[in-house]
């Protein structure tokens, strides 16, 4: 069976009552906790620049954040992920790949307002992305041969809409399929002089994983088989890295999706906590509370304990990621 078809067959026959009190819990609180990111960027200027982008797309059929202004789920997405995804104070999760799962969230939002979608049919979207995004980053890495890791939010965003919005398998597989065969993303967008893109770039995939799902909603078909055809993501964008070397350092293991407690981005986290951390001084005064080298406004910034787990934990793997882990590792051996 073709991955994609797995994957679709895997998302529609989880169920709400699949998953853990412990996934629904933490997948509520990455649900606040990305509010909360979104609303902190509120008058950040490509957020403004997002806002004004919507004003061409009017729809009563979703909601941008913080305002009464409405329109499609699309670029709902995209503009509410922008205002998530800014101050990358968004969860974050390390595999062999990087990136920022709670990038979907805004996408689930946007898709579940639109279709009228219950409270648990969000929560699942939710953790059905975090699923899929997080256990490919745990099978193989993208940015070494050029490509970024919001291609992985892409396919997860797609996934999550297409079961939001009650697609069929067959719609699912062709919604994958147009998603990975026209929007794979370069890893540019984080070389070189940075831009306002960085922050909009998984917030722009999530937006074509919804355009992706609808379209195969309304009958398009997508090129198949996506990921092992042979100009597929296997050959194109997955094997590549076989001819990088790994400079004999293992991959770090992966950590669970968890909120930034801090001002700077996800893997700056352990060194503003050593900051924060009081020390003791000579002659026997008294500890201070940051390193004096340490900005002020991280010296400042509110401390918040992570769990120690996310919605993506050993015990919430479900059948379908040691497929994927299995597929691509055999894309790497090749």
């Amino acid at each position: 069976m073709p991955l994609a078809e797995e994957l679709s067959s895997y998302a529609l026959s989880l169920s709400y009552g699949d998953l853990s009190a412990h996934a629904v819990h933490t997948a509520k609180q990455r649900l606040v906790d990305s509010l909360g990111c979104g609303l902190g960027a509120f008058d950040a200027t490509p957020v403004r620049n997002g806002r004004a982008f919507a004003e061409a797309y009017l729809s009563p059929a979703c909601t941008v954040l913080g305002t009464r202004q409405t329109t499609t789920p699309d670029i709902a997405a995209f503009v509410n992920g922008t205002m998530v995804r800014y101050f990358d104070f968004n969860d974050g999760y390390i595999g062999k790949e990087v990136g920022h799962p709670s990038d979907n969230v805004p996408a689930c939002l946007a898709v579940a307002e639109a279709e009228g979608s219950s409270d648990a049919d969000l929560l699942l979207a939710i953790v059905l992305a975090y699923e899929i995004q997080c256990g490919f980053q745990d099978a193989a890495n993208l940015h070494r041969g050029g490509w970024d890791h919001v291609n992985y939010v892409l396919l997860a965003s797609t996934i999550a809409a297409g079961r939001l919005m009650r697609l069929s398998q067959r719609q699912l597989t062709d919604a994958i399929n147009i998603a990975l065969n026209s929007h794979i993303a370069m890893r540019q967008v984080r070389s070189g002089a940075l831009s306002q893109w960085k922050g909009s770039s998984a917030p722009n995939a999530a937006r074509n994983g919804i355009v992706s799902a609808r379209l195969a909603q309304h009958g398009f078909t997508g090129p198949s088989p996506v990921f092992e055809g042979q100009s597929g993501f296997k050959n194109q964008v997955v094997r590549r890295q076989a001819a990088v070397r790994d400079r004999g350092r293992p991959h770090r293991p992966p950590r669970r999706a968890r909120p930034a407690g801090h001002r700077p981005e996800r893997y700056g986290q352990r060194r503003t906590r050593a900051a924060r951390r009081p020390r003791s001084r000579p002659g026997g005064e008294q500890p201070r509370r940051a390193h004096p080298r340490a900005p002020r406004q991280l010296a400042r910034s509110r401390h918040r304990r992570a769990p120690r787990h996310g919605p993506h934990t050993a015990h919430d793997h479900f059948a379908v990621l040691p497929a994927v882990r299995r597929f691509l590792a055999a894309c790497l051996a090749r």
